[in-house]
Parts: C-alpha cells; sequence; structure tokens
C-alpha cells in the first residue's frame, strides 16, 4: 500500500507544479526558472537531508553512483522541461511528460523486475485510461507560445531524462538515504547551473515569479521522496506508473484554473484510470 499511496502523492504533487512552471517561465523564461529553481530546491532539501539523514555508516559505493547518476540525469532533463512549458501548452507537456513513468517502469521490467499479472493489468489499465484523457483534450495554442511541436520534442526529451533518473534514484536508495537524493539533484543543479548562470549575468533579479518557483521546488522534491519511499517499499514499476499520473492532475488543475469543464470522454477515461488504481491496490 505504500507504493500505491507515494506513487499517487507523488502525482498530485507533480501535477500541480507542471501549472506553476508555466506561470513562472512565461514570466521570466526558462532559463531564469532553470537557474532559481535549482537554488530553491536547494534552499529547500539540502538543510533537511544534513539534519535528518547526517549519517553516512550504512552509504555504499555504488549507491553513490547511482545517486550521481540520477542527479545529473534530472538536472539535465531540467533545462528542455522549462524551454518546453515556455513554448507549449500545458497539457501537451504535461501529457508528454508522463512518458518519465513509462521509462522507469521500462527500466525496471528491463532489469527483471516482475510483477503479479493482476497488478500488471492494473498498471495497463491506468496507463490506458491517462492516454484516453490526454489524446481528448483539445490543446489550445496560447498566442506568443505556438511551437506545439518543439515543445513535444524538448518534453519528450525532458521525459526520458527523468525516468533515468527516477530508476536511478530508486536503484541509489538501497545504499544512501532517500533524503539525500532530492538534496542532490537540486545542489548538482546550482553547481552546474544556477552559480555559471549568476557569475555570467545571466541569472534575473529575484521577482514575483520566485513564489511560482519555490513551490515548485517543494512539490517536486516532495514527490520526488515520496516516489522513492513507494519503490523502497514495493519496487519501482507500481509508483513509476501511479506517479505518471501527474499529466492527468496538471491537465485538470489547468483546467480549473481556466474555469473549464471536462468532457464525458475525459471523465471516462479518469474513470478508467481509477478502476487501474483501484485493481493494483487490490492486487498489492
Amino acid at each position: 500500500m505504500t507504493g500505491i499511496i507515494g506513487g499517487l502523492l507523488a502525482a498530485l504533487l507533480w501535477g500541480s507544479s507542471t501549472t506553476t512552471d508555466a506561470r513562472a517561465t512565461r514570466i521570466v523564461g526558462s532559463v531564469g526558472v532553470l537557474g532559481w529553481g535549482s537554488i530553491a530546491g536547494c534552499l529547500l532539501t539540502l538543510p533537511v537531508a544534513l539534519v535528518f539523514a547526517h549519517d553516512t555508516s550504512d552509504v555504499g559505493q555504488s549507491g553513490l553512483v547511482w545517486l550521481t547518476v540520477s542527479s545529473l540525469a534530472a538536472v539535465a532533463a531540467f533545462g528542455p522541461f522549462y524551454r518546453a512549458v515556455r513554448l507549449g501548452p500545458v497539457p501537451l507537456v504535461a501529457g508528454i511528460g508522463a512518458l518519465e513513468g513509462a521509462v522507469a517502469a521500462s527500466i525496471s521490467f528491463a532489469t527483471g523486475e516482475r510483477l503479479p499479472a493482476l497488478t500488471l493489468l492494473g498498471l495497463v489499465i491506468a496507463l490506458g485510461g491517462m492516454i484516453f484523457v490526454l489524446t481528448s483534450v483539445r490543446v489550445p495554442v496560447p498566442a506568443g507560445h505556438g511551437h506545439p511541436l518543439q515543445a513535444g520534442l524538448l518534453a519528450t526529451l525532458a521525459a526520458s531524462l527523468f525516468g533515468l533518473s527516477l530508476f536511478a534514484g530508486a536503484r541509489a536508495i538501497e545504499q544512501v538515504p532517500e533524503l539525500w537524493l532530492p538534496a542532490g539533484s537540486r545542489t548538482f543543479g546550482t553547481v552546474l547551473l544556477a552559480l555559471p548562470l549568476a557569475l555570467l549575468g545571466h541569472l534575473p533579479r529575484p521577482g514575483r515569479f520566485l513564489r511560482f518557483v519555490f513551490y515548485s521546488a517543494l512539490a517536486q522534491s516532495t514527490g520526488y521522496f515520496a516516489f522513492l519511499v513507494a519503490a523502497d517499499s514495493s519496487g519501482i514499476s507500481v509508483p513509476a506508473v501511479l506517479a505518471s499520473q501527474a499529466s492527468v492532475v496538471g491537465m485538470v488543475i489547468s483546467f480549473l484554473v481556466l474555469g473549464e469543464r471536462l468532457s464525458r470522454r475525459q471523465l471516462a477515461g479518469i474513470a478508467a484510470l481509477l478502476t487501474g488504481v483501484a485493481l493494483v491496490a487490490a492486487t498489492r
């Protein structure tokens, strides 16, 4: 049950952060959000890791290698992701971003993870419901952001890198504390991205966009921690697929913000999604 709750919590948090990421990038640009997002995440996660996960007695070398892979993949993913949410509409980017869970689950299957048949069926139904919802969306192209193809390609690249990061992070927690992973990716981002941007004079001054940046950093880091706890309890595939429902959460939030209603087709897809989740819960 921990795997299910953690995966769904990650979906809720990640889905909500997509909308705030879009708002921030359209105020200050993708480069500004990339730099400040790393700094905000580092400020939020590093002190927590230092206080609550300072014991290094059980840390192994392979765990540190997987932590590095996870952190570098996440840092590499943030650039194309923020660029995508600036160029394209949120539902499109959020939908393609859902591939990160599928990527992580596919790598896990390829490396030997196996699930009971009914659990696997539930995951397939949940993914099918998600795809049904997303393919029924008429994606509006905001003025000045009419580059859906470029946004889609960037979102695909970001999802692939995020999926690798999720898989590597789940492998890392076998030998390093879970709290190190969110702190690691944000610290790497601060050192490799934010500081060079600041030194080159490309980091914008703080402004009203920071409230969105800090919320996104908090939601993304907390969601990542929830995913890691879930993966440690139930394996990678179940929480990865459930966390991918962030795309539907982001779509629903964007529709609520815009005051729109979900169509019958979208509601049917959400019902299928929830059925799949219920089947997974009943078989775990």
